[in-house]
């Protein structure tokens, strides 16, 4: 029992000799200790942003499987860029694209990036602009395939919450083959 009593019974069908009374115990119905606390009200709609962001990710990428676009892209480092879709949920922007490698050997892929470009024309030489690159944090991010054979392409998504900036600020999303880091393949989102 819960206050650390035994108690023994003994059951015995028939009648009993010299027995002038019966005993009834009611047993308490016995309370399961493995529920879940209650969820709160922030939680489950974090739960549903999430559930509709992960929905949203698979028709995005679906699109991008199903229906490739045969023009080309933004060319660089021997990648193929082709911008499909930017779609806003919430305070999120969920971005779908491809990426084929156009060069004769199999790449590997850098993970996709968002930066924040800012170019000002105040630098000390006057000729080239400085330009500030800041990234933003991505919080989803799907690559099909991370190394690309020759004419082979990945379908690609990436979700963020996009930086409030000047019209003087671009949000790029870029993507490099690993071997020609520096020359990424870039596209203006904003």
């Amino acid at each position: 029992m819960a206050s650390g009593h035994v108690v023994n019974i003994t059951l015995k069908a028939g009648k009993l000799d010299n027995t002038a009374y019966s005993i009834d115990y009611p047993v308490p119905t016995a309370q399961p200790h493995d529920d879940p606390p209650p969820v709160s009200k922030e939680e489950l709609e974090k739960k549903l942003r999430e559930q509709e962001r992960s929905e949203l990710a698979e028709k995005m990428i679906a699109e991008v499987k199903d229906h490739p676009k045969s023009q080309p892209g933004v060319v660089a480092g021997g990648l193929d860029l082709r911008f499909y879709s930017v779609k806003r949920l919430g305070a999120l922007a969920v971005v779908s694209f491809d990426v084929e490698d156009t060069s004769s050997e199999t790449v590997d892929l850098e993970e996709p990036q968002v930066n924040l470009i800012t170019a000002s024309n105040n630098s000390k030489d006057r000729k080239k602009p400085l330009v500030k690159t800041e990234p933003v944090e991505i919080t989803q991010s799907v690559v099909s395939s991370t190394q690309l054979s020759p004419g082979a392409r990945a379908v690609c998504l990436v979700a963020f919450k996009p930086p409030i900036h000047d019209s003087d600020q671009q949000v790029v999303l870029s993507i490099s083959n690993r071997a020609m880091a520096d020359k990424p393949a870039t596209y203006r989102l904003e």
